[in-house]
């Protein structure tokens, strides 16, 4: 691994771990909105998307990218109604849990 590559790595590492003290003190009833937000833009951007993920099969085809790693790109119906179905099952998980009264968090079932 090269030195630019380490590098990024932990700085993403750090920016990940930054945002999860953020997400952290958010409440439950605000994570559950955002979560019913993506279910809803994933919706509504789903026509896009599959026309943007069109582009995107062609343009690996262009690049000589090798079939197997195009299948995994291709975001089918099955796929796309498999992603909201999770992000429907993680918002309808979500509750505020309280240790000793001072603790909000996520909650998954």
């Amino acid at each position: 691994m090269s030195d630019s590559t380490a590098e990024h790595i932990l700085q993403l590492a750090k920016q990940a771990k930054k945002a999860a003290r953020e997400l952290a003190a958010v409440s439950g009833e605000a994570k559950a909105a955002a979560l019913a937000a993506m279910v809803d833009a994933l919706q509504n951007a789903r026509t896009e998307l599959a026309s943007a993920n069109i582009a995107d099969l062609e343009d690996a085809r262009n690049d000589g990218l090798p079939q197997p790693m195009i299948a995994r790109l291709e975001i089918t119906d099955k796929v796309f109604d498999y992603m909201q179905k999770r992000l429907s099952g993680i918002k309808g998980s979500v509750h505020l849990k309280k240790d000793h009264g001072y603790n909000d968090g996520l909650c998954i079932k």
